[in-house]
């Protein structure tokens, strides 16, 4: 019994272990340019739901004209917040193009989080479906 549960929990961290591992193929090449560009997520409307929400409560907290207020409210909110969501909905991403050691060619758009130039040495990590990223 006691031979089990010390097998047990020596393969316990293994296992655990081996169930988080992922392979990443890798490449190498030169950067042939690099862009700022905007990025822009979808919209979940929520921005025009809570703006309508808030401008509907304080249009009808006034004493008069209720119903017309908080229409008014709701309408001006869902608008103030529809565009507030699509402001904050942008980032900064790089697209970096790379000529690889084997002749090919790709961009990769990425974060902005390492500095790339052109000239500059790097890697491409991919997942095998997809180029995941581009490092130096």
């Amino acid at each position: 019994m006691k031979a089990i549960f010390l097998a047990l929990v020596l393969a316990l961290p293994l296992s655990s272990f081996a169930e988080g591992v992922s392979t990443q193929a890798e490449q190498t090449g030169v950067v042939e340019s690099v862009f700022t560009v905007n990025a822009r997520t979808a919209n979940s409307g929520d921005g025009a739901k809570i703006g309508s929400m808030v401008g509907a409560a304080i249009g009808i907290s006034r004493n008069s004209g209720g119903f017309l207020r908080a229409l008014g409210g709701a309408l001006v909110g869902s608008i103030v917040g529809a565009v507030t969501e699509y402001a904050v909905r942008y980032k900064d991403e790089l697209e970096i193009n790379v000529l690889l050691d084997n002749g090919g060619r790709i961009a990769v758009k990425q974060d902005t989080g390492e500095l790339f130039t052109v000239g500059d040495q790097v890697r491409v990590l991919s997942d095998g479906s997809h180029v995941t990223r581009v490092s130096n």
